[in-house]
């Protein structure tokens, strides 16, 4: 446990230690102001009776798109180029607890970008203050449930990109596979719920288990207070496992 400590300890220190690390802050943050900017010059021009904070967790999956890839592409693939990995793993370090320590470092850098996101609705209803209840700005359990979704679903994320990086020696390889993932776990679950082939019915077991997979069907819930475990569960072991995997890769490559 001290080793896991110590490891998750000195991953940190060296992404605070990292230009690129601000460098992507700011890009991320960058990014999340654009697009909350144009969710809030459409929601004034409507008349709208769901919070702005619900639009805003819609988007999460782009942002999503970009910082994930960005964040894990060094968390191996650095360390193979480098050549560090091997002597890491000659000393009495295990593979698995390499693998959480930079899990657990990068997902931490994960969930403060999202808190610094989090800001600008409250900032917008601290400036609109007299008018925050005609603007409908926040809702605590849309707010709540929103970042329960985001803190969830991004350690299955963040677990799919430590792997990806773990199978190269080279960032932009790692990147583009995490990248390539993602959008197949995002965007490919709802092109394959509405293919024509799914509404035969001999496929209707497969179409209920891909309309379960649906990620923005578990984000409305959790938007409207529902916290369903059987998202969590899924989520959560879904990353177990592969950050399981991720150690018998290390370890078979060590």
């Amino acid at each position: 446990m001290k080793r896991l400590i110590y490891l998750t300890l000195h991953e940190l220190k060296m992404m605070v230690l990292s230009s690129g690390t601000y460098v992507i802050a700011v890009l991320f943050l960058l990014l999340v102001d654009v697009l909350f900017l144009g969710i809030v010059y459409e929601y004034s021009r409507t008349l709208n009776t769901k919070p702005l904070v619900e639009p805003f967790f819609r988007i999460f999956w782009l942002p999503t798109l970009f910082i994930v890839p960005l964040l894990t592409m060094k968390t191996f693939a650095e360390s193979r180029r480098l050549g560090t990995l091997e002597p890491l793993m000659a000393t009495l370090v295990r593979p698995w607890q390499v693998v959480v320590s930079k899990f657990l470092s990068t997902y931490s850098f994960y969930m403060i970008l999202w808190s610094g996101a989090l800001v600008l609705p409250f900032l917008l209803n601290f400036v609109l203050a007299s008018e925050a209840q005609s603007y409908f700005i926040l809702s605590f359990e849309t707010l709540v449930g929103g970042y329960c979704f985001i803190a969830i679903v991004g350690a299955f994320y963040v677990a799919l990109g430590i792997f990806a990086s773990s199978l190269t020696r080279s960032q932009v390889t790692a990147s583009m596979l995490t990248f390539s993932l993602l959008f197949a776990v995002l965007i490919g679950g709802r092109f394959l719920l509405e293919a024509p082939l799914l509404s035969e019915p001999q496929l209707s077991l497969f179409r209920d288990y891909s309309e379960y997979l649906q990620t923005f069907s578990h984000l409305d819930d959790f938007m409207e207070g529902v916290i369903d475990t059987r998202p969590v569960v899924l989520y959560l072991s879904s990353a177990f496992v592969i950050l399981g995997i991720t150690s018998w890769v290390i370890e078979a490559k060590a």
